[in-house]
């Protein structure tokens, strides 16, 4: 299940058409203009970043993701992350990034998603880290672990495989 969210996130994230609208593993969705309620086809300009809608031809800032469930995954159209509630409609009616969640300056995006995952995306170079956990026991045993890093930049994808270390105090 993993692994399908994961081939999702990086197919729409990087050149691959979205309008087929059905998944690998077959499943329907339909994808909503979050500013204007309509359905609409997409595709990613690898050069601009951006999202595009294939009628109008216009940048699309935030989509919805409509799977066959019901479920909805918010999208941002320029990094193609989900950013799901990490969003919000300010005073002027925009939908933008809760500042608190998510640090975006229009060319590099920082966020730590709910899970513990840190995210980071400049210019089509995408980096995930799952969480890092360190501590310490009583009887001075120290633990860290870490998850696998994922790297994508261009057409290429890099795997850290993640690490379980112990270091326990000698003599006591």
């Amino acid at each position: 299940m993993i692994t399908v969210a994961l081939c999702l996130v990086i197919g729409s994230l990087f050149g691959l058409a979205v309008s087929a609208q059905i998944t690998p593993a077959g499943k329907k969705y339909t994808i909503v203009d979050l500013n204007t309620g309509e359905n609409i086809d997409v595709y990613y300009d690898t050069v601009g970043w951006r999202t595009i809608n294939k009628t109008s031809n216009m940048p699309v800032d935030y989509y919805v993701i409509v799977h066959d469930n019901s479920q909805r995954d918010t999208v941002h159209g320029i990094t193609g992350i989900i950013v799901n509630n990490m969003i919000w409609k300010n005073p002027e009616g925009m939908w933008v990034f809760n500042e608190e969640k998510v640090k975006w300056d229009g060319n590099e995006m920082k966020m730590k998603d709910a899970y513990g995952r840190k995210v980071k995306w400049e210019k089509g170079e995408l980096k995930v880290k799952d969480w890092n956990s360190k501590y310490k026991k009583e009887d001075d045993t120290k633990y860290k672990e870490e998850w696998d890093k994922i790297k994508w930049k261009d057409d290429e994808m890099k795997i850290e495989k993640g690490t379980q270390k112990t270091k326990t105090k000698e003599g006591g």
